[in-house]
């Protein structure tokens, strides 16, 4: 099973509230929110903005927005977001920064919303801006296309005491042209062909399109970004957060785009996912 898939199982699950046989109570508890999705916006300052969406029934909308980076945290070149460990549950959301001179950062939010210093990794690679298309599908994976086309993926081992890589490994060939990749999914690698700018691809490992999704007219294909498993987020017109949703089986499927706000932000990322299950106001006898 994917880790696409496994989130979707997980997301599906979170709603529903399982109550264990013999356990005792008033009334069944109330959930504030079974599961949220996060989204950022980069300043054009260079501050970085979590907002928590929950995605229960009947309570859909914006839950709570932080202000995790200062201004300043942006160093200029680009940032990818790798979103959290779905499957261990308080995990924090990582991001990586590749800056203008081809150094490659990573970053972790901490429990108070807030994102800790940088640790720069992975000079043993030399310039990561020779890397197309580099994104983080999970938050210790990264993954691009070199001057030759393959897709390469690199896993960096985290809690060994120092820097610890697993690759490249060539996940895939054929991507010789100007492909723009955004994330994987049960297809293999999607993202943006540029004989079909208004559209989102998903290719497999020998670069053959599986499946075309075609985007409303507003979004460019190239803002958009994703983690596995959740919706893509692009940013719309005025810097909005705009959340994109597929309808339609296969080549016929198509993406509906839904403003979440605007806060005319610079760039707009994909973030995690988490089912906190807060149980209120009841207690558990």
């Amino acid at each position: 099973m994917s880790l696409g898939a496994v989130r979707r199982l997980v997301a599906a699950v979170v709603f529903a509230v399982v109550v264990a046989p013999g356990v005792a109570h008033a009334d069944p508890p109330k959930v504030t929110c079974l599961a949220y999705e996060q989204a950022y916006g980069l300043t054009a300052k260079g501050a970085l903005d979590e907002h928590d969406y929950c995605l229960a029934d009947g309570k859909t909308g914006l839950q709570a927005t932080h202000r995790v980076a200062p201004e300043g945290w942006w160093r200029g070149g680009s940032v990818l977001s790798a979103g959290n460990d779905l499957l261990v549950p308080g995990t924090p959301s990582v991001f990586y920064q590749v800056t203008p001179s081809g150094a490659l950062y990573r970053y972790e939010t901490g429990s108070t919303h807030t994102i800790k210093p940088g640790l720069r990794i992975g000079a043993r690679f030399g310039d990561w801006r020779r890397i197309r298309s580099l994104f983080a599908p999970s938050p210790d994976a990264l993954m691009g296309i070199d001057a030759h086309g393959r897709l390469l993926h690199w896993f960096y081992v985290t809690g060994s005491g120092h820097e610890q890589w697993i690759g490249p490994l060539v996940q895939g060939h054929g991507f010789t042209g100007r492909e723009h990749l955004i994330g994987l999914d049960d297809h293999g690698a999607f993202g943006v062909d540029p004989a079909s700018p208004h559209a989102l691809v998903d290719w497999d490992r020998t670069h053959e399109i599986r499946r075309r999704g075609v985007l409303p007219a507003s979004v460019d294909g190239v803002k958009v970004t994703g983690v596995e498993g959740l919706a893509p987020y692009v940013r719309g017109s005025g810097g909005r957060i705009v959340r994109l949703t597929r309808t339609g089986p296969g080549s016929a499927s198509r993406w509906t785009a839904a403003a979440l706000r605007s806060d005319r932000y610079a760039q707009v990322f994909a973030g995690g996912f988490e089912a906190p299950l807060v149980a209120d106001p009841y207690e558990w006898q």
